[in-house]
């Protein structure tokens, strides 16, 4: 078999894109072996030009070829998006793809801390405060009941308040628990009550703090979650629990994927881990 035939077979072996340098070199190959007349070939210059420039054909389909396959395997197509990107060189040379790191893990317990008298002439428990300054009331009967006043003066303070006549009168029921021009971290605003001593106040789905009081205001505790408040309810059947509702941290900036934690005291002051919730979305 003349060459320029064996390098077609080869070619042909090779793969689909090559399969067109193959059939030139065969045509060529039938074009440029002729027989004289005494059965004889033709031998001369024009068949060494002609071999000459179908081998370097060949060697540039193959060419070709190699570079199409590994440009090939360095693009990605992502249709989710309706738009192309191209993985890093370093993923075609065996490189680990960088892993968003884990989330954290919920503390098992948590200890809160006393809440003491701070601010500018902060007002003494007992002081008598006007219903305006009353925000939402909660009554644990038709006696006792606690709520959450706002002196306008020195910078804003919310005090705890509670009542002993029924909402008649509301006095002052422990320190600030914060004001807003320099604690807005640690701002409450909904209040709850677990019993006639027992007072809590949250701020929902904003602020990572729950206060609570178990003697009527005498101690005041802040405790620190590890994450935003949802919601703190009083545990069906257990008198003197708190349950508390935490939204995990999430990497996604709408909040979507975070887990919800749960945790629970009796006292205001302990409060322990119990669960976590998958949120769907």
């Amino acid at each position: 078999m003349w060459p320029g035939a064996r390098l077609a077979t080869r070619i042909n072996r090779t793969s689909p894109v090559s399969q067109t340098a193959a059939s030139l070199v065969s045509l060529f190959a039938n074009v440029t072996v002729l027989a004289d007349p005494d059965g004889g070939r033709i031998v001369g210059p024009m068949r060494r030009w002609m071999l000459a420039w179908l081998i370097v054909v060949a060697a540039a389909s193959l060419a070709g070829y190699a570079f199409a396959r590994q440009s090939s395997a360095r693009k990605v197509s992502e249709t989710r998006h309706g738009w192309t990107s191209y993985a890093p060189l370093a993923l075609a040379h065996g490189s680990r793809a960088s892993v968003a790191p884990p989330l954290p893990s919920p503390p098992k317990s948590l200890a809160a801390r006393r809440l003491s008298s701070s601010g500018p002439k902060p007002l003494r428990p007992g002081t008598i405060l006007p219903q305006g300054d009353l925000g939402i009331r909660v009554f644990a009967d038709r006696r006792h009941g606690f709520a959450l006043a706002t002196r306008l003066a020195a910078g804003v303070q919310t005090y705890p308040v509670d009542s002993s006549d029924g909402g008649q009168t509301w006095r002052v029921a422990g320190p600030i628990l914060h004001i807003d021009a320099a604690q807005g971290a640690i701002a409450v605003d909904q209040a709850g009550v677990q019993g006639p001593r027992f007072y809590y106040a949250w701020d929902s789905g904003y602020n990572t703090v729950v206060d609570v009081t178990t003697d009527a205001g005498r101690l005041w505790w802040q405790a620190s979650l590890p994450g935003a408040v949802l919601s703190v309810t009083p545990q069906t059947g257990g008198r003197g629990v708190l349950n508390a509702l935490v939204e995990g941290p999430t990497s996604d900036p709408q909040g979507r994927g975070a887990s919800l934690w749960t945790y629970q005291t009796t006292d205001g002051r302990h409060w322990r881990y119990l669960g976590s919730l998958n949120a769907v979305s």
